[in-house]
């Protein structure tokens, strides 16, 4: 039943399939003969003529052709549709497809010639293309040319696809069922597509032509094929059309190509008056495709600052790594350099002694890539270098985060916007392989006889010698050689010159792609909401592979003997007699071949990305590659028995001649080879890779928490790599006796191996064509490895550029001030029962708006900000101050009641601060040491006044386990309030918080006076309040808490925060609950302190007091810190520029306070080759060198 909510647009479809048949002609008869000497031509297209006995063939010329069947098939499918269903993401909205497919074919049918005894004879030519000829006896062709030759069928596929469609998704109806359908995207956000649009197109043509082979099968009588152009009529001699030879060329030649003969318990017999060629036919593919993707996408996109948290961890980890890699990289270059420089000196050593086959051209191509790998040294230097910076950048990126996500805590984490993305991919692809299909002669015997020139290539000629059979086909071997079977197993060749080649296979392919991405989203919710942001980027490549594989000639028998009156070239073949190889020759060349491999890469892209201030990132990266291969096809002539006489030149090449017992599966040489020749030369071929690739990548980003243009954060990808080896296939001789007329004993390898026949009366003058220094005896080891080097010339690394500007460290340090939030506010839930993990967000967000209400306070008020310099304040002007703090941080969070803050002094009272009964704040200013203190103690009141305006909070003064947490809890505010103010007046105050409280009433009598009176005032006020129904801050400060249930951060971590998709959390956590097992909470882990790199002294960010809170009076908490300090902490705190500020000085000035004769500056100067550090003070002109160890562990 059709669905009633499609509707169909278009649907056609459209089918063409054509086959064409040539029918063979059949003639079946008991003898045939046929003659037609002078006049007619037969020309046969797919005939099968079949006799029981004779079949005698005898015109002018022979021409018989293949016929073929062929087919076309093709298809064409067409539709388009729209479903309303779609509308509601029920399936597609709209679909339109397009194919086509589609086959040519075209398949060769053999023509067949069968009988008893076969006999073709042509005053012309023979021609026959796709035949399959087959006797029970024998066949036999005599003309001017015979070609015989392979057809070849060729098979064509054909395809081209489109195809469109258009998807809307029905997001609340989907998510309402699985929330889980959500699609996790890599960069740590998740998505649900909203509507989609794709195009997707691709076409492709292949056409394979494969090899039809022609077969001639004989029996005992053999197969015997003649060309000789003497039996050519003179009537007949101009006329052109007689033959299909080209004018003047000369006549007489036997061509056989793609072709099996067959000669079963019979012989093979080729004469040819010219030339005889036996050549492998060729199979060939082309394919050429293209193919494109093109997608719109609209997305619901929600990212998480926490989430994004994990990738920012384990970027830190994975730049850790990075950097022990670079390390040991520079240990493994270091050692591999020292090897590769011992084997240059073995290879030069070699040389001078003169063994080993080694050349001067070797040491010298080493000897420069030695020299190229001694420069990659700088390169793995910078590279450490690099990675320390990486992994500097990685941990800023991660307080960046850390930052953003706290900033975040507002709207939990998230941000939720509308994302648009159009991706789109193109690639091309061009092919081209080839594949020889061998020839194959198979006989008991193989003569071929040839005035000129025989020419065999990737070919095999096999003769049987188990077959025992008498014929006088054996007996027209010109050279007959004493075997143990002479009519055997035998192939001979006598020619004028011998080329005995290998064939070849190529595969070259050339591709290419395109990619395209354009990315634009819109923030509808959190904290970077309205923001629209977008990028674009491009990137292409290219690749070209061309290889040669080479496929050896083979020429298997019990005897092969090979003579030639001129020369014979064996390049590219293997031969194996098992009983004797005879060559006789004037010139012999015997050469192995190399495969080779190249390819070339080329790619390119850039990127650029655009926020809603301006470009906020750019790259641009570039690479390309080279590989050039080659590889040593072993040429190799074996037999029991080898004997070869050359009258002029041998020349060797990477080859193996040795002689070899039949059936010794392990080759080894008998010492039964004959070798004489006038001169010698032997030379090595090479195995060698050359690759070489190089790289670069240049990308420039802003900051995760801000929407700012500047490109603060440079990453840097350079490489260029080069791969070179080389080992040498030499020439090698196996043992036996070798005698070199012509032979120069300088240039012997070694003298004692080689006889010369040369007698006295020969010119001593004359120049020695032989050469055998590279000529290997041993056939068991014919491999010298040369080299084999590896260069990496690489710089990785990014750079956070921040680090490079005072304003840059001051956001850095910033970003880590922020970061501390969220540990913060994990301590608070750790240790506080009123703080529960539901209160994560809220406690983050509270202490963010603490900090930005502190921070626009003081660098928006000049007067303010002086005054948290200023050590001479008076008890009015510290009143105004802490009014103004505290004012704008209640307002910020939302408390608008006014709270009363008054400076009191009482000695005898050991409290620093109190929230009263009266809902007023009392500052007791003879337990306030500096501005810090004033600072913390301001924040621990103000948490008890914001809760006094909190109804969640319990604040029932009777309520002691109530009135313990709170007291807990306020603590920890109030060290993160003082470090919020203390950062605030450093980087965008008026300085350094005053280090000293020099409790002044002012500068002159009324001055004097009047905060007289305001003190006296406030002192009454603060002794008529009920001190046991307020909240107290003492100087003893209450230590953090052992955990009241050590398991409650494993319940944290596996429930809670996984819960709410604090994933950030779980990295802390985890650490956190090794030391709960052990009731340790002192191993809260923190960021790395980078403060120092902006001089701002900014506190770490792990929620705990800084190491100089306590004031050196009454504490007596067990958790307090050793004031002593490790080697390592005393060198930072030197480097430190806010040295001043450590317990370290305080030390050291007790320690040499005589000395430095009541100086109240001073400096400390380090000697950094020596390490010595030395004190100065103002009044004293000496530098004084002081003693670490008193003061460290």
């Amino acid at each position: 039943m059709p669905n009633p909510f499609v509707i169909s647009i278009l649907t056609l479809i459209t089918t063409l399939a054509t086959t064409s048949t040539i029918a063979n002609t059949n003639l079946n008869t008991l003898n045939k003969t046929t003659t037609a000497p002078n006049s007619t031509i037969t020309k046969a297209l797919a005939p099968n003529l079949n006799t029981t006995n004779q079949l005698n063939i005898q015109v002018k010329a022979i021409d018989i052709q293949a016929g073929y069947d062929g087919s076309l098939n093709e298809s064409y499918h067409k539709t388009s549709g729209l479903s309303l269903a779609g509308l509601v993401g029920i399936g597609s909205l709209y679909t339109s497809t397009e194919d086509l497919e589609g086959r040519i074919k075209k398949t060769a049918v053999n023509s067949t010639l069968s009988g008893n005894n076969i006999t073709l004879n042509a005053n012309n030519n023979i021609n026959a293309a796709g035949v399959n000829i087959q006797a029970d006896n024998s066949i036999s062709g005599t003309a001017k040319d015979i070609n015989i030759q392979n057809v070849n069928n060729t098979d064509t596929h054909y395809s081209k696809h489109k195809k469109v469609k258009v998807s809307l998704a029905d997001v609340l109806g989907t998510i309402a069922k699985n929330p889980l359908l959500l699609k996790k995207e890599s960069d740590g956000k998740v998505s649900f597509t909203l509507a989609t649009a794709t195009i997707d197109k691709a076409a492709e043509r292949s056409t394979k032509t494969t090899v039809q082979l022609s077969n001639i099968d004989a029996g005992a009588g053999g197969i015997s094929l003649t060309a000789n152009d003497k039996h050519s009529n003179d009537k007949h001699s101009n006329d052109k059309h007689a033959d299909n030879n080209p004018p003047n060329q000369p006549q007489g030649n036997i061509n056989l190509t793609g072709v099996n003969l067959t000669a079963t318990d019979g012989d093979i017999n080729l004469t040819a008056n010219n030339n005889t060629n036996i050549k492998a036919a060729l199979e060939t593919t082309n394919t050429k495709s293209s193919e494109s993707h093109s997608k719109a996408e609209i997305k619901f996109v929600i990212k998480n600052e926490y989430a994004q948290i994990i990738p920012a961890v384990k970027a830190v980890k994975t730049a850790k790594q990075n950097l022990s890699k670079a390390k040991d990289a520079y240990s493994a270059y270091q050692q591999d350099l020292a090897q590769q420089q011992t084997q240059l000196q073995d290879l030069q050593a070699k040389l001078e002694d003169d063994i080993g086959f080694i050349e001067q051209i070797d040491i010298d191509e080493m000897s420069e890539l030695v020299s190229d790998l001694q420069a990659d040294k700088k390169y793995y230097q910078t590279n450490i270098a690099l990675a320390a910076s990486s992994l500097a950048a990685k941990t800023t990126a991660l307080a960046a985060q850390l930052a953003t996500a706290a900033a975040s805590s507002g709207t939990y984490g998230f941000n939720a916007g509308i994302e648009f993305d159009i991706d789109a991919l193109e690639r091309q692809l061009q092919a081209q392989q080839t594949q020889s299909i061998s020839s194959n002669l198979v006989a008991n015997n193989i003569n071929i006889n040839t005035n000129k020139t025989t020419t065999i290539v990737g070919s095999n000629l096999q003769a049987n010698a188990n077959n025992a059979v008498n014929s006088d086909n054996a007996n027209n071997a010109n050279n007959a050689v004493n075997t143990d079977n002479t009519n055997n197993g035998q192939i001979n060749i006598n020619s004028q010159n011998l080329n005995i080649l290998s064939s070849q296979d190529t595969n070259n392919t050339k591709s290419s792609t395109q990619h395209k991405n354009l990315n634009v989203s819109y923030t509808l919710y959190g904290t970077n909401s309205s923001n629209l942001s977008g990028s674009i980027s491009r990137d292409s490549s290219t690749s070209t592979s061309q290889q040669t594989t080479h496929n050896n000639t083979n020429l298997t028998a019990a005897n092969i003997n090979l003579n030639t009156t001129q020369d014979t070239k064996i390049k590219g073949a293997n031969l194996q007699a098992t009983n004797q190889l005879n060559i006789d020759t004037k010139n012999l060349e015997v050469s192995s071949v190399q495969n080779k491999h190249k390819v070339k890469t080329r790619s390119q892209g850039a990127s650029l990305g655009i926020g809603s201030s301006g470009v906020n990132s750019v790259g641009f990266n570039q690479s390309k590659a080279d590989e050039n291969s080659k590889t040593v096809l072993l040429t190799s002539m074996t037999a029991k028995q080898v004997n070869i006489n050359t009258q002029a030149h041998t020349q060797l090449t990477g080859s193996l001649i040795a002689a070899t017992d039949t059936g010794d599966k392990d080759g080894n040489d008998n010492g039964q080879l004959s070798l004489t020749t006038n001169s010698l030369s032997a030379s090595s071929l090479n195995t060698t890779t050359n690759n070489k690739s190089n790289s670069i990548g240049l990308n420039a980003g802003g900051n995760a928490n801000t929407n700012s243009a500047k490109l603060n954060r440079v990453s840097l990808d350079y490489t260029n790599n080069k791969h070179n080896s080389k080992t040498k296939v030499l020439a090698t001789l196996g043992s036996g006796n070798i005698q070199i007329a012509d032979i120069d004993q300088n240039n012997s390898k070694s003298k004692s191996n080689f006889k010369s026949k040369s007698n006295s009366n020969s010119k001593s003058k004359s120049k020695s064509k032989s050469s055998t220094k590279l000529l290997n005896r041993d056939i068991k080891d014919t491999e010298v490895n040369i080299y084999n080097i590896a260069s990496h010339k690489g710089l990785k690394g990014e750079i956070d550029t921040r680090l490079l500007t005072k304003n840059g460290r001051i956001q850095i340090a910033k970003d880590i001030k922020k970061s501390g939030m969220i540990t913060s506010a994990i301590q608070q839930i750790v240790n506080t029962d009123r703080t529960e993990l539901k209160n994560f967000f809220s406690e983050v967000d509270k202490l963010h708006k603490t900090d930005e209400a502190v921070t626009a306070k003081i660098a928006n008020n000049p007067a303010l900000a002086k005054a948290l310099t200023d050590p001479n304040l008076t008890p009015t002007q510290k009143q105004q101050l802490a009014t103004e703090l505290v004012s704008s941080v209640m307002l910020e969070l939302g408390y608008t009641q006014a709270v009363d803050i008054k400076l009191v002094t009482d000695s005898q009272d050991n409290r620093k601060g109190h929230y009263g009964e009266d809902n007023g704040i009392y500052l007791n200013d003879v337990n306030l040491n500096n501005t810090k203190d004033l600072a913390t103690t301001l924040g621990h009141e103000t948490s008890h006044a914001i809760d006094n305006q909190d109804p969640s909070i319990n604040t029932n003064p009777q309520n002691n386990a109530s009135k313990a947490d709170n007291e807990i809890y306020a603590q920890n505010y109030g060290d993160d309030f003082s470090d919020y103010v203390e950062f605030a007046s450093e980087n965008y105050g008026d300085g350094n918080l005053a280090d000293t409280n020099n409790n002044n009433l002012g500068n002159t009598p009324a001055e004097i006076q009047r905060n007289t009176n305001l003190i006296s005032n406030n002192n009454q006020d603060y002794a008529r309040i009920d001190k046991s129904k307020g909240e107290d801050l003492a100087i003893i400060r209450y230590a953090t808490p052992v955990l009241k249930d050590p398991s409650l951060i494993i319940k944290i971590a596996e429930n809670g925060l996984k819960a709410i998709g604090i994933i950030a959390g779980a990295e802390i956590v985890n650490q956190v609950s090794d030391s709960a097992q052990d009731d340790d909470t002192s191993d809260i882990p923190k960021i790395d302190d980078v403060s120092e790199v902006a001089g701002t002294g900014a506190p770490m960010p792990d929620g705990g007091p800084p190491e100089d809170w306590d004031d050196g009076k009454l504490n007596t908490s067990s958790s307090k810190k050793s004031k002593k300090m490790t080697k390592n902490q005393v060198s930072d705190i030197l480097d430190d520029k806010n040295w001043h500020k450590t317990n370290l000085k305080k030390q050291i000035v007790r320690k040499y306070g005589k000395q430095l004769k009541g100086s109240k500056n001073f400096d400390f100067y380090k000697n950094n080759r020596t390490g010595e550090v030395f004190i100065k003070g103002n009044k004293s002109s000496d530098l004084i060198k002081i003693t670490l160890d008193k003061f460290i562990k």
